[in-house]
């Protein structure tokens, strides 16, 4: 049997909850990396390094002697060392956002990420659709992180939807890829852009007589233009590409 010396870091530590730092577990062979981490309470999704010796080390490590492994949060690690723990993340990221979040995926398609949000899925239902789409799962639930085929997800700490848009674009580093107003709110669906005659039939007057630019869902048929709520969600998108821009992210290497 070995022993253990655990150094939780930042944002992980509210996963463990009053356990000192650092605290030590024993480690008996066979055991595996991941889940001793995750019987701790700290999802495998929300770890960015695991540090030995100054060297970065993947879930596969086991110590061949009494060691001192540093754990460090998704957000604050580098990518090099994320790469030893989670497979390569597309870009732009896909996400899959649980029922408890809904206005946060709303913004994130205001912000022209493809985001689902399937309202009656289980857990493990959920888990899966993100699973075998490449999506990055997000939930309050640190739980549902935790399913086993899950290989990227965030625990969203925010609660208000404004500050987890600006969590998951800091995050994932969204600023250079937003492309705002290019995705149906209702259903995610891409936009086109029509003449004011493709859509004519669908205006209100009022509408119909002082604008000239539109665009149409593909999905759903839904038409957008720029209205009276235009200036609102362009000032948002604007404010959470500036915050995200100002805040510079640690990045842990190991060495």
């Amino acid at each position: 049997m070995r022993r253990l010396e655990l150094h939780v870091h930042g944002a992980l530590r509210a996963f463990v909850g009053r356990r000192p730092d650092p605290f030590s577990l024993d480690w008996r062979p066979g055991d595996a990396l991941k889940h001793r981490l995750e019987a701790l309470g700290i999802p495998h999704t929300e770890i960015g390094a695991l540090c030995v010796e100054r060297a970065a080390r993947g879930w596969d490590w086991h110590p061949g002697a009494d060691a001192v492994l540093d754990v460090y949060p998704y957000v604050d690690a580098h990518p090099d060392a994320r790469a030893l723990l989670h497979p390569p993340l597309a870009r732009p990221p896909a996400f899959a956002a649980d029922a408890h979040l809904g206005r946060l995926a709303n913004h994130l398609r205001l912000l022209g990420f493809d985001t689902l949000l399937p309202p009656e899925a289980g857990d493990a239902a959920l888990a899966r659709l993100a699973a075998a789409q490449g999506r990055v799962l997000l939930t309050r639930d640190r739980n549902l992180l935790m399913h086993r085929v899950v290989a990227h997800g965030a625990y969203v700490r925010a609660q208000r939807p404004r500050e987890q848009l600006l969590e998951v674009v800091r995050r994932y580093d969204l600023g250079p890829q937003v492309a705002p107003f290019t995705r149906c709110l209702r259903c995610n669906g891409t936009l086109d852009g029509v003449s004011k005659a493709a859509v004519a039939d669908r205006l209100p007057p009022q509408v119909a007589a002082v604008h000239g630019a539109f665009t149409r869902c593909r999905g759903c048929g839904r038409v957008y233009w720029p209205g009276s709520h235009y200036r609102r969600l362009d000032a948002l998108v604007r404010e959470v590409q500036s915050e995200a821009a100002r805040v510079p992210l640690r990045r842990v290497t190991c060495r």
